[in-house]
């Protein structure tokens, strides 16, 4: 009886497997549009994220002392966490938008006006290169032709970009009240995420409990924990990276005496956050913020900035991340690699902390199949391993305070680590994060 209800099962599955492939087409447009309708939710769930790092600093020192001074002080202690999370976050996206915009919009207008007095004195500037260089052959001729030509159709294409740019804006506008809706449906949906953290994470305890048995609950349990604790370490290693370069850009133009330090250093920072595309996404407009004082300052910026983008790629980043995810730096760059090449944009964004996760795991699989070899042949067992999974997951344990009544939860954990699951066995991450 039981072999048949295996084989019943197996049938059904393979039927199913083969109504999707036939009708892969539709499952894709369905998908399409699920994903579409659930764009709110992962709005909230990434601004919650986020911000509950701003709100648990805030509970865990400033607004510490609302949690003792009396019951109603604490019931307020969460929404006024959450109201000043978000006032800081809106003041300082507000603060650089009112900065930036209006700067850029003065120096592409002063752009267009000197393009052709740039253009101009660009071209004596390589005349008089090539005349001390003394690059008189065909080869050079042509090559300042070429070069010559470009910088001629420059006024062109700046005037075809404004065009186009007018093009897309009426259909960025129709657009507009559909992002408008999602970004404040995400918002309201993320202040819930945010008061009721903590119930939210029982309640997913509570389900895995009920409906797994304890050894996958707790495997489960630990998983969940190691993910979000490696992308918390994460987070913050991004968030050390951009204040390292921030500094050597900030530094950097003030000792080549370049304009704008400060405002061009908070660009070139917050686009660095985005993988790949943010370096040039920042020396662009920078380029167009300088260029309009003085073009060898422009290009010595371009130098400088290149010369950080290197440093920060090829040295900073992968030592951050090795250290902050105990992840080799080779295994950071070959996730990278992997995650943009898979997924794009999001995959360079998740690439080295799920690499993470992966490493722990694995690492933690080979070393019990190598104990076990080795006590199957009567062999002395090598000393465990510092960067264990457990050790990946609970490194900062002993370093971060408790705040409220996490300690409880935390407690909670680690007995569940040693035994059985109950229902009480929130992740720790989840609570207390």
């Amino acid at each position: 009886m039981r072999s048949f209800r295996q084989y019943v099962l197996l049938a059904t599955y393979i039927i199913l497997l083969s109504m999707a492939f036939l009708n892969i087409n539709w499952l894709s447009e369905q998908m399409s549009i699920m994903m579409t309708a659930l764009n709110p939710i992962r709005n909230a769930i990434i601004t919650a994220y986020l911000l509950n790092f701003m709100m648990s600093g805030l509970e865990r020192y400033p607004l510490r002392a609302m949690a003792t001074y009396s019951l109603r002080t604490k019931r307020w202690q969460r929404p006024v966490a959450i109201g000043l999370s978000y006032i800081i976050t809106v003041a300082v996206v507000y603060g650089l938008v009112a900065v930036t915009i209006p700067e850029l919009t003065t120096s592409f207008t002063l752009l267009m006006n000197r393009a052709p007095q740039l253009v101009s004195s660009l071209q004596q500037t390589v005349n008089q290169l090539m005349a001390e260089l003394q690059l008189n052959d065909s080869l050079w001729l042509e090559i300042q032709r070429s070069v010559m030509s470009y910088l001629n159709q420059l006024p062109q294409f700046i005037s075809e970009s404004v065009t186009y740019f007018l093009s897309i804006t009426g259909n960025i506008a129709s657009s507009f009240a559909t992002i408008i809706f999602d970004v404040g449906l995400g918002l309201i949906i993320s202040v819930y995420f945010l008061a009721g953290k903590e119930q939210i994470g029982h309640q997913l305890s509570r389900i895995v409990v009920a409906l797994l048995p304890d050894n996958w609950a707790k495997r489960l349990t630990y998983v969940s924990n190691l993910t979000v604790q490696s992308f918390n370490n994460y987070v913050y290693g991004r968030l050390l990276e951009s204040l390292i370069v921030f500094s050597l850009t900030f530094f950097g133009m003030l000792v080549l005496q370049l304009p704008y330090a400060a405002l061009i250093s908070v660009i070139v920072t917050i686009t660095n956050l985005i993988p790949y595309a943010g370096p040039v996404l920042g020396a662009v407009p920078s380029f167009f913020l300088i260029v309009v004082i003085d073009l060898r300052q422009a290009v010595l910026f371009l130098l400088l900035d290149i010369v950080v983008q290197q440093l920060e790629g090829n040295i900073i980043g992968p030592q951050i991340f090795s250290n902050a995810l105990g992840l080799p730096g080779l295994w950071v760059i070959i996730s990278l690699a992997i995650g943009g090449g898979l997924f794009g944009l999001f995959g360079l964004l998740i690439a080295a902390p799920v690499m993470t996760v992966i490493y722990a795991l694995f690492t933690e699989y080979i070393d019990g199949r190598y104990r076990e070899r080795m006590l199957a042949k009567g062999l002395p067992l090598p000393p465990p391993q510092e960067d264990s999974a457990e050790d990946v997951a609970g490194s900062q344990e002993a370093d971060e305070p408790c705040a409220g009544n996490t300690e409880e939860a935390r407690c909670e954990d680690e007995r569940a680590s040693h035994g059985s699951v109950s229902s009480n066995d929130v992740p720790k991450d989840i609570n207390s994060q």
